[in-house]
């Protein structure tokens, strides 16, 4: 599918100005003019006396070219809408689009795919081999290896462009995707998954007051809030309510809920580590010690061994909706399928192991990124629009997705608004998610296993210790062949 989007008109730039911040930072001493796709580029040197754009980009020219982008079909509402309807975020997202169309005298085109890996290696994979310019830039999910398939420049090659170091660009993500020089992906604001697949714990504020349990916001502040506690308040809050003698989230009261993804986040909420980098800028594997299978033993017990949790069970966001439930573990985004409660929830952070933890860790259930083909047409001009797009999206759609929508329209109060601030802070990445396809999905492993009611997740990973081991080194030998 390939749509041409809707250009700016001189009524929108009114609408720009809604989302505009005038007085950002940028370098704007520099205007830059660039020739159409595959023409050559040329500098001239401007003093402005005040930054002209939220970037340090400049001016650029690119002659009313196509700017092809190639994007998952579940993923086009977040990215491009046909026309403002006066709802923040979407006008938001239009203005973003038009306005960057407007500067750099390009037209956004889309084409889009299936949410399918091989159908996406495929396609990238035939772009190449014909050169044929069809895309300007990719988003594919992290999760299909679309970035070890050879299909993509290396990004660190525009880092004139493309500053990475901004705050635009999501520096945590980006830097476990960079093995000896090369990162062929980058993730940045434009990325809005990294918002709502975050994990944290939404509370029923209705069952808090009942049982007149602690404030939960009041635990997190005070670094109480741990596994423990989790478990202790989880226990307390169950309840047989209709006298069968069998608990049942359709009618019984539960203490907390946690389906596949909000299980996998125990892990590294409670601090664990997959790899640990080396001085050569490799990872390796050095988390297999006697506290690590404690933590699969304590995950294991909060999993299947706690009457008061249930796993994987039906009905949980009605259980949560008619206060029926007291933690719900979910990706933040799913705060807008609670707009319709009437009862008064809470958002906080995924537990500490322990007091001994240094901070409260968030996890994020992944995301798509950015890449740019080799068979690019004009490759500046990849880079120039990408840097572009992230930070605007950064100061204007971020602030409409995030502050707006998820604070003020799916949060209740200023409580919450501060939690969210806390778990999208301290969200870390691992090396081995980042790179999940190229290591086995060995992050997600060990809750798997869990999941499928292993008691002995320990000695099942030794079987597959070396295997592991295997596909991380062929993972660092691929990246050292390309990089000579």
């Amino acid at each position: 599918m390939k749509t041409n989007l809707k250009r700016i008109t001189s009524g929108l730039l009114a609408l720009l100005a809604m989302f505009s911040l005038a007085a950002c930072s940028g370098d704007g001493g520099t205007a830059k003019t660039t020739e159409a796709a595959g023409g050559e580029t040329t500098a001239a040197v401007t003093e402005s006396a005040e930054p002209k754009f939220i970037d340090s980009l400049g001016e650029y020219d690119f002659g009313g070219t196509d700017y092809n982008m190639l994007i998952r079909e579940w993923k086009v509402k977040d990215l491009f809408v046909e026309e403002a309807i006066g709802e923040v975020y979407n006008d938001a997202v239009f203005a973003r689009n038009a306005s960057i169309e407007e500067r750099f005298n390009i037209n956004f085109t889309m084409q889009t795919l299936p949410e399918e890996g091989a159908t996406w290696n495929k396609a990238l994979g035939a772009s190449v081999m014909a050169n044929d310019g069809a895309y300007d830039v990719v988003m594919p999910d992290y999760w299909w290896g679309c970035e070890t398939g050879g299909y993509f420049l290396n990004m660190l090659d525009y880092e004139d462009i493309m500053d990475f170091e901004k705050p635009w660009w999501t520096q945590g993500w980006n830097d476990n995707a960079e093995i000896y020089d090369q990162m062929y992906s980058a993730v940045g604001a434009l990325c809005t998954d990294i918002y709502s697949n975050t994990l944290a714990m939404f509370f029923s504020k209705t069952i808090i007051n009942a049982l007149e349990m602690e404030s939960p916001y009041d635990l997190v502040r005070n670094r109480k809030w741990t596994m423990e506690k989790m478990k202790e308040m989880s226990a307390q809050s169950s309840a047989d309510l209709n006298g069968d003698g069998v608990l049942d989230l359709s009618t019984d009261q539960y203490g907390l809920y946690f389906d596949l993804q909000a299980g996998r986040a125990l892990f590294p909420s409670f601090g664990w580590e997959t790899s640990t980098k080396q001085a050569d800028g490799s990872y390796a594997y050095e988390f297999f010690n006697e506290d690590f299978v404690k933590l699969c033993e304590d995950i294991y017990e909060i999993i299947w061994n706690m009457e008061s949790v249930s796993y994987k069970g039906e009905n949980a966001y009605n259980a949560f909706k008619n206060d029926r439930l007291l933690f719900l573990a979910q990706g933040i985004g799913v705060s807008s399928n609670l707009r319709d409660m009437e009862s008064d929830f809470g958002i906080i952070p995924y537990p500490l192991r322990d007091e001994n933890q240094e901070d409260y860790i968030s996890y994020n259930f992944g995301t798509f990124y950015l890449a740019i083909p080799k068979s690019a047409s004009n490759p500046e001009m990849s880079a120039v629009v990408l840097e572009a797009l992230n930070a605007e999206t950064y100061h204007t759609v971020k602030d409409a997705y995030y502050e707006i929508n998820m604070k003020e329209k799916f949060s209740r109060d200023e409580d919450t608004r501060e939690m969210l601030d806390m778990i999208i802070d301290n969200l870390r990445f691992d090396f081995t998610f980042v790179n999940e396809a190229a290591t086995g999905s060995i992050v997600m492993y060990f809750f798997d296993q869990i999941s499928n009611k292993n008691a002995n997740v320990a000695s099942t990973y030794e079987k597959r210790q070396k295997a592991f081991q295997k596909q991380l080194e062929k993972l660092f030998e691929t990246y050292a062949e390309t990089g000579e």
